[in-house]
């Protein structure tokens, strides 16, 4: 019963969840070969292997048509044709299909005809294009008259965003302009326009002083970051000669009294030593340190 287990758990593992194949057409008589091959499956268990592609064309439809040697197939998740070998199938439409429709007609790929028809499960879901797809490409006069659209409806957003931009300049003006009213300024004199002038300067100066409030909320975190930092020192320091007094390994380190002042650009650390007072001068944006330096 074991045995059996085993070996039906390998020929699902083997068989996967596989949507039956049609049978791959080996002529490739009226075809022109591609210089470059593609990855595909053969529908045995090797699967995946370069292989030939080919492919002919109608110039009157603008369409192309591929033949490979193999499936073409891909397994949905993303896959990087530089780290996964298998994931060169993904190209069918990603590359070559762009790279017939420019190589032949100088245009660009429209639509493409063909969607995957089938799947193969081991560990992922593979998906796979029959062996015959196409593509129908631009012609030159389309592939025109697209670029000249895509040119017309970007200046059609640029000229929109424009005037998004001017009638919101205008309804910040009308409320500059009512509030000059309601002081009994008229329109169109010169009353008006020194009003506004005037809101103008305000509104400039409330701008530096936000600015102010925020840099000096910088300067205000940065400093409780430096005392902070202080903090710990000390505490760290404290609970080292702590230790060492409790473990007998000496005794502990002077802490030295202290006093700081800062004075522009600079701050002056001021320390009780066995020798009387000393004074260490330090940047004002530094640290006093714990003992005066030896």
């Amino acid at each position: 019963m074991k045995n059996y287990f085993i070996i039906s758990l390998c020929l699902i593992l083997i068989s996967g969840c596989v949507t039956k194949p049609v049978s791959l057409d080996n002529n490739f008589d009226g075809w022109t070969t591609h210089p470059y091959k593609i990855h595909t499956a053969d529908q045995t268990f090797t699967m995946f292997a370069d292989r030939k592609l080919t492919y002919r064309y109608d110039p009157k439809n603008y369409v192309v048509t591929v033949k490979t040697e193999g499936e073409a197939a891909y397994n949905g998740k993303g896959c990087d044709p530089t780290i996964d070998i298998r994931c060169f199938s993904e190209t069918l439409y990603s590359w070559f299909y762009p790279n017939l429709c420019n190589q032949l007609f100088g245009t660009s790929v429209k639509t493409q005809h063909n969607s995957t028809y089938r799947t193969y499960n081991f560990l992922v879901d593979w998906l796979f294009y029959p062996q015959i797809t196409s593509a129908t490409c631009y012609s030159p006069g389309e592939q025109e008259i697209q670029i000249k659209q895509a040119k017309l409806e970007k200046e059609k957003r640029e000229k929109q965003q424009e005037e998004r931009a001017i009638q919101a300049q205008l309804r910040v003006l009308e409320g500059k302009k009512e509030k000059c009213r309601q002081y009994g300024f008229e329109d169109d004199t010169n009353g008006m326009g020194l009003c506004l002038i005037e809101l103008d300067k305000l509104a400039v100066i409330e701008q530096q002083k936000n600015l102010q409030i925020q840099q000096q909320a910088i300067k205000n975190e940065a400093i409780a970051r430096q005392q902070a930092d202080a903090q710990r020192q000390r505490e760290s320091q404290a609970l080292i000669n702590l230790g060492n007094m409790l473990m007998n390994m000496g005794t502990p380190a002077p802490i030295n009294n202290r006093n700081e002042e800062t004075k522009g650009m600079d701050k002056i650390c001021y320390y009780e030593t066995v020798t009387g007072k000393k004074a260490l001068t330090v940047s004002a944006a530094d640290i006093c340190p714990l003992s005066y330096p030896n």
